[in-house]
C-alpha cells in the first residue's frame, strides 16, 4: 500500500515537473516570438509530461537494495537514455542529424552527472550525520 502511495506521489510530481518544463518552453517560444503549430504544441506538451513522469517514477531503481549503487546508477542512466532520446526525437526537440544528436547526448551526460553528483553529496552528508548520531 505504501509503495502504491509513493508511486502515485511520484507520478503527480512527474506530471507537475513535466508541466513546468512545458510552461518554460512555451514561455520561451512566446518571448522569442517563435511560431509553432498546434501539433508541435501538443508534441511538446506530451513529451514534457512523459519525461517528467519517467524521471520521477524511474527513481524506484534506486530502491532495489540488492543492487550496488553503481549498478543502480548505470541501469538508471541507460534506461533514461533509451527513454529520453526517442521522446526528444519524436517531439522534435532534437533533429536526427549527427551534430545535434552528439550535442544532446553530451548535454544529457553532463546534466545527469551534475544531478547525480548533487544527490551523492547530499546522501553522503546524511550518512555522516547519521554516523555522528551513533
Amino acid at each position: 500500500m505504501i509503495e502504491n502511495k509513493r508511486f502515485i506521489n511520484n507520478l503527480v510530481i512527474g506530471l507537475s515537473f513535466g508541466g513546468i518544463i512545458f510552461f518554460i518552453a512555451l514561455t520561451s517560444y512566446m518571448l522569442l516570438e517563435i511560431e509553432i503549430t498546434l501539433k508541435e504544441l501538443w508534441l511538446n506538451f506530451l513529451g514534457s509530461l512523459l519525461v517528467g513522469i519517467y524521471f520521477s517514477t524511474a527513481s524506484v531503481i534506486f530502491d532495489i537494495e540488492k543492487w550496488s549503487t553503481l549498478k543502480q546508477t548505470i541501469i538508471h542512466f541507460l534506461i533514461s537514455l533509451a527513454f529520453f532520446f526517442p521522446v526528444a526525437i519524436l517531439a522534435k526537440w532534437v533533429p536526427i542529424e549527427p551534430s545535434p544528436l552528439i550535442i544532446c547526448f553530451t548535454g544529457f551526460v553532463i546534466i545527469y552527472s551534475f544531478i547525480y553528483l548533487i544527490f551523492y553529496i547530499h546522501f553522503k552528508k546524511i550518512e555522516r550525520q547519521l554516523n555522528d548520531l551513533l
